[in-house]
């Protein structure tokens, strides 16, 4: 049974990666839909500030902690701090699952040849993975949208990654889940960018440290200035907000 608790009310899961591919496997066995959603500072201050993406995120099935941020925030607040879980990493352990249980796995999302550029990368590991793309840059509101749903569904996916960035990937599943027959929905930012090699991902002790968020806001300080300049500091204040009312 997995245990769940909340931060500025937003659901945190007490799980590993074993844990998360039990989940994936029980849901594709039975053929129930499931969607796994993840926690950072960024969707935590979306969640704050917008009422349906913390219905998005506490309604999904199980939330892991995608960030030390959201750690920090747990040990404000004097909760259970879970095992920190992350798409750079997670991805390549995922494939190995999927390869393993002959589970499709549909990439969606970046640019037109990012996904491709992934699945060379993937492939290159797991050579025996089913495993099949379509970019992001689609319109999500016309017979575009049907013809990309329908390459999902033909594809018999099991295991769908959609990345559009937060919150655009979350509406998009809320919107279309129901014409999609994949077992397990999951929203991953910019994975296929890291997967690929399009984005260099930080060194392993900078993300040991935390410090990840400095390294992408170096590399791109104008899109990530308010995600990270105003949204950590804004992020911490409102922790420690709530920690001091429920005194």
């Amino acid at each position: 049974m997995i245990s769940n608790q909340y931060l500025l009310g937003l659901k945190i899961s007490d799980v590993d990666v074993n844990s998360l591919h039990d989940h994936i496997d029980h849901c594709i066995s039975v053929e129930k839909k499931s969607r796994i959603g993840n926690l950072n500072i960024n969707a935590a201050n979306i969640g704050f500030e917008n009422e349906w993406y913390k219905n998005y995120v506490n309604s999904c099935d199980i939330v892991f902690c995608d960030g030390k941020g959201i750690q920090l925030g747990l040990l404000i607040s004097r909760k259970k701090i879970p095992p920190h879980i992350t798409y750079h990493t997670w991805i390549w352990d995922l494939a190995s699952f999927c390869e393993g249980k002959v589970y499709n796995l549909f990439l969606l999302g970046s640019k037109r040849g990012v996904g491709e550029k992934a699945i060379e990368k993937l492939l290159l590991k797991y050579p025996k993975l089913n495993v099949q793309t379509h970019h992001g840059y689609f319109d999500k509101t016309n017979n575009e949208n049907n013809i990309v749903i329908e390459k999902i569904n033909n594809f018999n996916t099991d295991v769908l990654i959609v990345g559009f960035g937060m919150p655009a990937q979350e509406k998009w599943i809320l919107d279309n889940m129901s014409k999609l027959n994949a077992k397990v929905y999951l929203n991953g930012g910019a994975y296929l960018d890291w997967i690929s090699g399009i984005n260099k991902k930080a060194p392993t002790w900078i993300t040991k440290i935390g410090f990840e968020w400095f390294y992408r806001l170096l590399k791109e300080p104008i899109r990530l200035f308010n995600r990270y300049v105003i949204g950590n500091p804004l992020f911490i204040y409102r922790v420690i907000k709530e920690r001091v009312e429920d005194k």
